[in-house]
């Protein structure tokens, strides 16, 4: 646990591993040696020759390796939609992911190049078609990697997945809002009981940042419940004309309206905004 711990300490595993646990570096280490194995066969001199020109296999490599790179991009974006982060829904931060997933791909897979083909070429620098041959390896590895830890959630037996909890939480608010009081059902019990699920989410997180907005969460809700329902409309937005007497529901509605904003960040991945962004929206 030492060893592990020490890791985690480190801000770049962070990067790799999405604060999933400690499980998956056994994972990783496992599908390292795949991947590693893999390049003796295919690393000069060639033991599978390569039925192309030089510069066609590296025209080949190149293109495959943009194309993986931009599925790897894709994962890690779906990877970070997963987690209870705002900053790993950006995409300047997914960008951060992908870097060092590719970072650390690239090392392994040169590692594997010194051991195994090094002795057969002499030359610690390789070769333009290992150059091309390495880059969709490790492309393909750190795929591997995010893969690996992309199915974890598949296993799990959560009943309500963070989207759909967000909905909930967002869709009972609005309608608690706009909803005259004789027509309001069960949307405080929705909005609570959604609000509890994030805030289990938020808290076995393991991801920086985390834990401010789950103490913020906290205390909204629980003064939330603790609110009659003409309370509960006022710290959601019904708000009577700007007045003195009504600034401490204004300071809880604008305590709404951050964790708003942060839950609704949440609720895009970073490759939808850069699609978003694009389109001009």
């Amino acid at each position: 646990m030492g060893t592990f711990s020490s890791i985690r300490s480190i801000p770049f595993s962070e990067f790799l591993i999405f604060g999933r646990s400690e499980t998956k570096i056994f994972a990783i280490v496992a599908c390292e040696t795949v991947f590693l194995g893999a390049t003796f066969f295919v690393a000069t001199p060639p033991f599978l020759p390569i039925p192309f020109s030089d510069s066609a296999a590296l025209l080949i490599t190149g293109l495959l390796t943009v194309v993986l790179a931009v599925a790897l991009y894709v994962l890690l974006s779906g990877l970070g939609y997963q987690t209870y982060s705002a900053k790993f829904h950006s995409p300047d931060h997914i960008l951060k992911c992908w870097a060092a997933h590719l970072a650390l791909s690239t090392v392994v897979i040169y590692i594997g190049y010194l051991l195994l083909v090094y002795p057969y070429t002499g030359s610690i620098v390789p070769q333009p078609i290992d150059i091309g041959i390495g880059a969709v390896f490790s492309t393909g590895y750190a795929i591997s990697i995010a893969g690996i830890i992309y199915g974890e959630d598949y296993f799990s037996d959560n009943t309500n997945t963070k989207p759909e909890d967000i909905d909930q939480f967002l869709t009972a608010a609005e309608d608690l809002k706009e909803k005259p009081e004789p027509e309001i059902v069960d949307e405080p019990g929705q909005l609570s009981q959604a609000g509890d699920s994030l805030l289990t989410g938020l808290q076995t997180s393991n991801l920086e940042g985390t834990g401010d907005l789950a103490s913020d969460l906290q205390d909204w809700l629980e003064t939330f419940k603790q609110r009659e329902l003409q309370g509960q409309k006022k710290m959601v937005g019904d708000l009577p004309n700007s007045d003195a007497q009504f600034s401490v529901w204004e300071d809880r509605y604008n305590a709404f309206q951050d964790l708003e904003k942060e839950l609704r960040e949440m609720d895009n991945s970073a490759s939808r905004r850069v699609v978003l962004s694009v389109r001009g929206k």
